[in-house]
């Protein structure tokens, strides 16, 4: 079994502004996402056999879409600001439709739709709660809430396979999907 999701790899000097950003989190309790994993996940797809892999490659090269610029802008955390587990950056743009037709392609394979999709790349993830780390999530969170890193040309979607390692994810791409 293979653990796989689909998603929008960023180029490096984006990725590079956002990991600089993010260190501003960096402190014991908060894991900061390793800049080479830093990406947008249109899907996570789980724990699927290499049959299943084919079928997933199959469905998603169906999909007919034109590349669109995305806007990096914004903060925010999951499950709330108050309670965050997650600190994310946002993106905006023409996103949805994209999303809508990989979870179509993909609910033909019997993969559940997500309820509700909300694009972002997740820069941090917080491993315990204590008030000095509530206080700086909640300053972080205000000081750059008007964060713009600028956009970026999403020409390609991607079937990933994420490996688990004593580090942290390490993650691979297992089939690139070029729009046109």
């Amino acid at each position: 079994m293979v653990r796989t999701f689909i998603s929008i790899d960023l180029p490096d000097n984006i990725k590079d502004d956002i990991y600089e950003i993010g260190k501003n989190l960096d402190t014991d309790g908060i894991k900061l996402v390793e800049h080479d994993n830093l990406h947008l996940t249109l899907k996570f797809t789980g724990e699927v056999s290499q049959l299943k892999i084919d079928e997933i490659i199959q469905n998603l090269s169906k999909i007919r879409f034109k590349p669109f610029r995305l806007k990096i802008q914004g903060v925010g955390a999951f499950p709330t600001e108050k309670n965050a587990r997650i600190v994310w950056i946002g993106a905006k743009g023409y996103i949805l439709p994209l999303v809508d037709l990989i979870e179509t392609e993909l609910e033909r394979l019997k993969f559940k739709r997500d309820e509700k999709f909300h694009p972002h790349i997740t820069i941090a993830r917080i491993k315990k709660q204590n008030s000095d780390i509530k206080n700086k999530i909640e300053k972080f969170l205000v000081d750059n809430h008007n964060l713009d890193i600028g956009s970026v040309l999403v020409d390609n979607f991607r079937l990933k396979k994420s490996i688990l390692t004593g580090k942290g994810p390490t993650y691979e791409t297992i089939k690139e999907f070029k729009m046109e």
